[in-house]
């Protein structure tokens, strides 16, 4: 990486690699070539020359996140150059990152530029909305306005699948009786016959105030197994012998529709 840099930065100054050898005291013009090719290793000391020589921040040959041969940035707009150069530096660094993190996975880059088509008559609405599809277009992540902000449970924000789940974490969030909870993610699963089950949530209260400290918990919009799908009977009904069989009295697991019914199963 070091090496493609101090090319990059050598032709961006318009220099031959044997100018920059008399610069650097190289007594070859080999030996830059062997450095730029990745043939050969860069001292500390002559890591110093060059970002004197090229007049380039440390990081430039060094941060294999930032963006440093194609990264221009146009703009249609008036905002201040300052503003701009923050947000540049900020955005580069983001797509640097996406970059070199798929070359860490083996992933390739889709040559496709992404953009939003805004104007000057775009109203704010027009601009979340298109904003919210490239984040999802690039999978970026959820969009934190969508989830809820809590305080007991063990990230900043919950991001909840129904009205139901959003009544039931709100009630959960603010009770004196929980220490920590979580939104079980898709990646924790129980296999069964019919498919893995996917519990909701996972649920740690305080000891002194309910007879099962640790409790798993599924929940439905409604408690009629009539509302259910067969299929999804039968994953609970092995969910139920799952945890029966491998916890203790402490940890119980059961289908709730609500806060209350889950007060009281551990009370």
């Amino acid at each position: 990486m070091i090496g493609d840099r101090i090319q990059q930065a050598r032709k961006a100054a318009s220099l031959s690699q044997e100018e920059l050898s008399k610069v650097l005291g190289f007594n070859d013009r080999q030996i830059l070539s062997n450095i730029e090719a990745g043939k050969r290793k860069v001292s500390a000391d002559e890591l110093v020359r060059f970002v004197e020589s090229l007049e380039k921040p440390l990081e430039y040959f060094t941060d294999p996140f930032l963006i440093s041969d194609d990264g221009a940035i146009s703009w249609r707009t008036e905002a201040s150059g300052a503003v701009l150069t923050e947000f540049e530096t900020w955005a580069t660094t983001l797509i640097g990152s996406q970059r070199r993190l798929a070359q860490m996975l083996n992933e390739k880059i889709s040559p496709l530029r992404f953009h939003l088509p805004l104007t000057t008559k775009s109203s704010y609405e027009d601009v979340w909305n298109k904003a919210e599809a490239l984040v999802d277009m690039w999978s970026l992540g959820k969009d934190l306005s969508k989830g809820f902000r809590a305080k007991r449970a063990i990230y900043d924000y919950v991001f909840t699948d129904s009205a139901n789940e959003r009544t039931f974490v709100t009630e959960l969030d603010a009770s004196t009786e929980v220490v920590v909870y979580a939104k079980l993610p898709k990646s924790f699963f129980i296999p069964t016959p019919v498919g893995n089950y996917n519990p909701d949530w996972a649920i740690a209260f305080e000891q002194a105030k309910v007879k099962h400290i640790y409790f798993i918990a599924e929940t439905k919009g409604s408690m009629s197994t009539m509302d259910l799908r067969e299929i999804e009977n039968c994953k609970i009904n092995c969910a139920r012998k799952f945890f029966a069989k491998i916890t203790s009295d402490q940890v119980k697991y059961d289908v709730v529709n609500s806060y209350g019914k889950l007060m009281e199963l551990v009370k």
